[in-house]
């Protein structure tokens, strides 16, 4: 003989190990197991999930530097082997207020038509909805920008160093102004961790600030972890941070403060 209980399990006449239990229920101890067995997996899961999504991002703004590279190597293609030298602060400038023949304006709408390219999966989180993130920023006055902006002075979450006048560090390429006589592993792209002692810092890489540093910051204490490195014949890699070094220096025209550029 049987009949249902409130609960809906099916009680019979055979005897029960627990009197009164129902056969189909939980027990407060084994729920517990339950719950921290799961817990336990979340754990061990959550870090390496976290890895697996880093690591595809990676791979993402490595696309993106070699699609920027592709589009400046067509450039200098189409403009005799020479590269845009055209004056300016900074790698990560592409357009000044006084520039009208620089990379932004050779650049845009023809060379480089996809301004997504251009934003970096893993800058974009430090700066969201600003710079990084967004093509069309710009400053209330529209006196600093990014590509879509029009902006006086434009500037991109990567630094183009192709027809930069850099001064290398020991061992390392010249400048990559000439396609057919710079050195294959001139460096074109890569993203901004660089130092002007006595002025400030700038840690704009991946897990990096995404902002300036203090003057008094040494290149030990960026946040860096790795860098994504397009080069001259085409290929790109990623820098783990214990292969980011110094790789140049740069003065400008005045003379008055040395950049050091690391990647």
């Amino acid at each position: 003989m049987s009949h249902r209980t409130s609960a809906g399990c099916e009680a019979t006449s055979r005897p029960s190990r627990w009197p009164g239990a129902l056969p189909c229920a939980f027990t407060l101890v084994e729920l517990l197991v339950v719950i921290a067995i799961l817990s336990l997996l979340l754990s061990i899961l959550t870090p390496s999930l976290a890895r697996a999504k880093y690591l595809v991002k990676r791979a993402m703004c490595l696309s993106n530097v070699h699609q920027q590279a592709a589009a400046l190597l067509t450039y200098a293609t189409a403009n005799r082997g020479v590269f845009n030298t055209a004056s300016r602060p900074d790698p990560q400038y592409v357009r000044h207020v006084s520039d009208t023949s620089g990379w932004w304006w050779t650049m845009r709408d023809r060379y480089l038509k996809d301004s997504h390219v251009l934003i970096c999966p893993i800058l974009g989180e430090a700066g969201a909805g600003g710079p990084y993130s967004n093509m069309a920023y710009a400053l209330p006055d529209n006196s600093y920008g990014s590509w879509d902006s029009g902006a006086s002075f434009i500037f991109l979450p990567y630094a183009w160093i192709a027809g930069f006048p850099i001064t290398p560090a020991a061992g390392e390429p010249g400048p990559s102004t000439n396609l057919y006589k710079a050195d294959p592993d001139c460096v074109l792209i890569t993203h901004r961790a660089s130092i002007s002692p006595s002025i400030a810092g700038w840690d704009i890489d991946h897990q990096g600030l995404g902002q300036w540093v203090p003057p008094s910051y040494t290149f030990d204490r960026f946040l860096v972890t790795d860098q994504p490195v397009g080069y001259l014949d085409g290929h790109t890699e990623s820098h783990s941070r214990d292969q980011i070094k110094l790789r140049f220096t740069f003065a400008p025209p005045q003379g008055y403060f040395v950049t050091e550029y690391y990647y």
